[in-house]
């Protein structure tokens, strides 16, 4: 099968690999229950946006990275909705084997998984990427190692910038409700989020009972959402490749 171009990840609006020149659809979908203890919310807050889980007020430390966690965004742009899941799917040591699935409706999964060694999670886009792995929806699956994958360093590394995190330590507080639940005192950064191929964005939302980026929401120039957490657990995360 013949590569008509490098694999491209497109967060937000979509998550396009164009690798072969055909595709083909085949639309699928999956869901998972948060595995978080549930706390009582600070006085004043508002409650979770579906009634669902309340958390603890976020931890000042990230989790560190670990086999079987996920999470699982929404995400809206220009009128087209997409669901993002981010998986570890192996640690060994510094190793790492990270999968993004993307499924938009009637158009399939596409996945991509990331080879890589990871020595801070601050400095995700300074990662090793030893190997990456593209599967569209029509079922083709294409492997990028040695010479292949040269070239495409800095894209994957551009897409890892999105799960590097910033010293936080002086970011203001807010509780912030989501589809996931109400995560009270998250971290916001109003610096624009590093998210490939999507328009400039306006602040996002950090809550570190979250792994692999923290990511709670993130907001569109306009105000208006344009990634939100659904759901996430620290364990139970399986490759779908």
């Amino acid at each position: 099968m013949q590569t008509h171009a490098v694999a491209a990840v497109v967060l937000g609006a979509l998550f396009a690999c164009k690798a072969f020149e055909k595709k083909e659809t085949s639309a699928t979908s999956g869901s998972a229950a948060p595995l978080a203890t549930p706390a009582v919310a600070p006085a004043g807050s508002a409650g979770p946006a579906s009634g669902g889980t309340v958390y603890p007020a976020s931890p000042d430390k990230p989790l560190e990275w670990a086999a079987g966690q996920w999470t699982r965004h929404r995400a809206r742009i220009g009128g087209t909705e997409s669901t993002l899941t981010y998986k570890i799917v192996r640690r060994t040591g510094d190793d790492y084997l990270l999968e993004v699935v993307s499924e938009q409706a009637n158009q399939g999964k596409t996945l991509l998984q990331i080879e890589l060694t990871l020595k801070s999670i601050r400095e995700a886009h300074n990662s090793n990427i030893k190997a990456a792995k593209v599967k569209l929806p029509n079922g083709g699956v294409q492997e990028f190692k040695g010479a292949l994958l040269k070239p495409m360093q800095g894209m994957y590394k551009h897409f890892l910038g999105f799960l590097s995190l910033p010293d936080f330590a002086d970011m203001p507080r807010e509780d912030v409700s989501v589809a996931a639940g109400l995560f009270p005192r998250s971290f916001r950064n109003d610096k624009p989020a590093n998210i490939p191929n999507l328009p400039k964005t306006g602040p996002s939302w950090v809550h570190f009972s979250v792994p692999i980026s923290g990511v709670v929401k993130v907001n569109g120039l306009d105000g208006s959402t344009q990634m939100e957490l659904v759901d996430f657990g620290v364990s139970g995360a399986i490759s779908e490749m």
